[in-house]
């Protein structure tokens, strides 16, 4: 498992770890790291454009519980391709907040979550604070969480916040 952004490094890792899966967010501007190449046809390819799920650290839109329950769902799916062993890397455009965020989740997700999975954790403090709910044991309280994040959506600190930090 591993977060990225330039895209031949993510393609040197694809190949090196033998990944099975990607996840790319992508920015306003953004393409895929396959952009004007073929992709590998045994590599399960999920693009997540940036209108799907913008940066909530780029002073747009919060995560909404559209965005929310997205963010979960993809993150089961990702845990439940870790937990039979497969590579996943997770890729956007910094590698810092969306990707960290899909793969800390999942990393949490995971039936045994490693010591290094569980480090991982997006740059920005309110994103982190939500990655770090599901070390949450109990899931009545898991739930209460995950709820008050969809009613109050998930707004970034900011970029120029987090510099001045």
């Amino acid at each position: 498992m591993g977060a990225g952004s330039q895209p031949s490094k993510c393609k040197k890792e694809i190949k090196d770890w033998d990944v099975t899966t990607v996840y790319q967010f992508l920015s306003s501007e953004g393409h895929s790291i396959f952009y004007g190449e073929q992709m590998p046809l045994d590599l399960n390819f999920t693009v997540l454009t940036n209108s799907e799920f913008p940066d909530p650290t780029s002073g747009e839109s919060a995560w909404t519980s559209v965005q929310i329950d997205k963010m979960i769902s993809l993150a089961n799916e990702a845990a439940a391709k870790l937990n039979k062993g497969e590579s996943v890397l997770f890729v956007c455009q910094g590698g810092k907040n969306r990707s960290a965020t899909l793969a800390g989740i999942a990393a949490r997700m995971c039936t045994h979550p490693s010591e290094d999975g569980l480090n991982i954790l997006p740059e920005d403090k309110n994103l982190q604070k939500f990655v770090k709910i599901f070390e949450t044991e109990d899931e009545e309280e898991l739930e209460r969480k995950i709820e008050d994040y969809r009613l109050n959506g998930i707004k970034g600190e900011g970029r120029a916040r987090r510099s001045a930090a």
